[in-house]
């Protein structure tokens, strides 16, 4: 008997709902890749208990996640940056134009001056060795020029790599299933990227300033011998006009790589390191109800990604394995009456009476309505074991209440047959301590011979039980 009590309180245990646990919310997951449920546990869920979405192997660049219609991440499609073109060709044009003066023509000229009595030939000579020797000077700007063209162009090639590079990685990223080198490139490279060569820009225009500068004092100086000249002219024209669009390329390098720019740029490589997991998770959401339907709706971020939209309707919990409800059963039980009549016996004088037992069934049937609080062995079974406790009434003569306790089996899912055993306790009626059955003759009939005693017993019982 005390076996089957703690038997009972231990299924009952079981059976009652735990404090909501907030630390380790229960799972709700997803294979988006495999488009899966691979851990619902829905049938466990309680009211007041926290549970969690998780959706694994799902690009959060391509797809958006709601639940409930509730937009659930604050991330957006990705966006490719423009780049700001540098346009050098008006520089290499500029440079080409600076050519060695012509001694030729110079000579012709002192030459035929000579002849007209305007130089003699020594200051012919001084004239044009003047000439080769700013010609010379201008060749040596036009190697700087050269070499600073260089500097500019390798500038754009790196902003250029620089874009294809995030592009690359970003167009990576709108795969449904990207791929990850052994040294992705990422946003902090990126980064670094930017920065070195916007440190170059910079070096490049001072030393652009620099030497311009040194050229405008060589200009000045040799300002008439340049004009008494056509070929220095032009060269001079042709080195101030490079040094102008030079210094417009280092310009429009910089505006190519702008703080805004970089922001436009790197902002979209912040997002998809956030998604680099390819992991979605919800807050915990808390279950107050008897049942719950949450909407997961999956859908491109973007019509022309040409992606299918996903949407699901969870309704849980599906089934409860525990169980608490009220049923009726009919018991038949060995707590029983012991019946005795009295029998008179006439004799001359008068009638003896005697107290003779009567033959019945040691048992008793009736009718309980039993509380059952249980549980369902598994999540998929229909049987289950429960404790059950409840009153009772005896089907007889005389109807007595009854209290039954004891454990039971349960087979079925919202419509259950239902097994019980256990104790029943009730007042029976018993022969009183006072007949002496040994001697058992009475010469005056007894009124009353019974009793009733708080007695116990084993019941089985039957019934039906419905699982709200």
């Amino acid at each position: 008997m005390q076996a089957c009590l703690l038997l009972g309180m231990h299924i009952a245990a079981s059976a009652q709902s735990v404090a909501p646990n907030y630390v380790n919310p229960q799972k709700i997951e997803y294979q988006f890749d495999q488009r899966k449920l691979v851990k619902p546990s829905l049938s466990k869920m309680k009211a007041d208990s926290f549970y969690q979405v998780y959706i694994h192997k799902i690009n959060l660049n391509l797809y958006k996640v709601s639940i409930n219609t509730a937009d659930s991440t604050t991330s957006k499609a990705l966006q490719m940056p423009t780049m700001t073109g540098l346009d050098l060709d008006g520089i290499t044009k500029a440079i080409a134009g600076i050519k060695p003066a012509s001694t030729s023509g110079i000579v012709n000229a002192t030459v035929r001056e000579g002849f007209n009595g305007s130089l003699g030939y020594s200051a012919h000579n001084q004239v044009i060795n003047k000439v080769r020797s700013l010609s010379d000077s201008m060749q040596y700007y036009k190697k700087n020029l050269n070499s600073f063209l260089g500097r500019l162009t390798t500038i754009k090639n790196r902003i250029d790599d620089l874009f294809l590079n995030v592009y690359k990685y970003q167009l990576n990223q709108q795969q449904l299933h990207p791929t990850i080198g052994i040294n992705p490139y990422s946003y902090a490279t990126a980064l670094e990227d930017v920065k070195k060569v916007r440190d170059s820009i910079t070096n490049l225009q001072v030393e652009i300033t620099t030497s311009q500068k040194k050229y405008a004092i060589f200009e000045t100086n040799y300002k008439d011998e340049i004009a008494q000249n056509v070929g220095l002219t032009a060269s001079d024209k042709a080195i101030i006009d490079s040094y102008t669009k030079m210094l417009t390329g280092c310009a429009d390098a910089q505006t190519a790589i702008t703080a805004d720019k970089v922001m436009a740029l790197l902002g979209g490589m912040i997002n998809v390191e956030n998604n680099a997991s390819m992991e979605y998770q919800s807050l915990p959401f808390q279950f107050k109800k008897d049942q719950a339907t949450v909407t997961i709706t999956i859908e491109p971020r973007k019509p022309e990604y040409g992606l299918g939209t996903f949407k699901q309707d969870l309704v849980f919990p599906l089934q409860h394995r525990s169980y608490a409800a009220v049923g009726v059963s009919f018991y038949g039980a060995t707590l029983h009456d012991e019946p005795y009549s009295i029998v008179g016996t006439p004799s001359r004088d008068s009638i003896h009476y005697a107290v003779k037992a009567e033959k019945t069934t040691k048992a008793e049937v009736g009718i309980t309505t039993l509380l059952r609080l249980g549980t369902k062995f598994s999540d998929s079974s229909a049987a289950g074991a429960h404790f059950s406790i409840g009153p009772g009434i005896s089907i007889a003569s005389t109807i007595k209440p009854r209290l039954l306790t004891g454990i039971g089996f349960s087979f079925g899912e919202k419509h259950m047959f239902t097994f019980d055993v256990g104790a029943i306790f009730g007042y029976v009626d018993r022969l009183s301590s006072a007949v002496d059955m040994a001697k058992n003759n009475f010469t005056v009939k007894p009124d009353n011979v019974m009793i009733s005693k708080l007695s116990g017993g084993v019941f089985g019982a039957i019934g039906y039980l419905y699982r709200f």
